[in-house]
């Protein structure tokens, strides 16, 4: 969706609700999809500058007093293959105050809500943020303004999109996309 009446963009990845789901299943179609949703959120299609920083939700552990995130296994493969497309990442727990989420936000070109943050944590604190939003969380389709609830749940591996001529489905003409090396909930 490309704004109003959000506050921003916002792209509801279809990547699969568990939080642990191993990112190897994800093929290139997958990752095509996935890496023009980012690029797409920060306004590729209207000649955006290219990106440079993402603020990675995290809801792995917190160690230290500052809060130190350190991201869960699953997480660091999102990072390392967000990192691989030359973004910056910024990681902030889903438990931060919302002085610092506001401040983060404030700090980058878009922002990855991964599908392990807490609900409860992340609670509203991202809700109204002007920064794009790609999210992978189902818990989160009515705060960031998918849905007027959560929804249900499928099991796939293959997409059509409703927008062959949308930036993020435009590689694919209208064909269905396998995403991944099987069907996943």
């Amino acid at each position: 969706t490309g704004g109003a009446p959000l506050a921003g963009r916002r792209v509801m990845l279809p990547l699969g609700r568990d939080a642990n789901i191993n990112w190897d299943y994800l093929n290139a179609n997958g990752r095509l999809l996935l890496h023009r949703a980012l690029q797409w959120g920060m306004g590729a299609d209207l000649a955006a500058p290219p990106p440079k920083n993402l603020l990675f939700v995290s809801g792995g552990s917190v160690t230290g007093g500052d809060p130190l995130v350190t991201p869960t296994v699953q997480e660091q493969l999102r990072i390392d293959l967000i990192e691989s497309w030359g973004y910056g990442v910024t990681i902030i727990d889903d438990d931060d105050s919302q002085a610092n989420f506001d401040a983060a936000a404030a700090a980058s070109d878009v922002i990855y809500v991964t599908a392990s943050i807490s609900g409860g944590g992340l609670a509203d604190k991202l809700t109204d943020s002007p920064a794009p939003i790609v999210n992978e969380f189902a818990g989160k389709l009515d705060n960031f303004g998918f849905s007027s609830n959560t929804g249900n749940t499928v099991t796939a591996n293959l997409f059509t999109a409703t927008n062959v001529g949308h930036y993020i489905s435009e590689p694919f003409g209208g064909a269905g996309v396998t995403q991944f090396a099987s069907n996943i909930t």
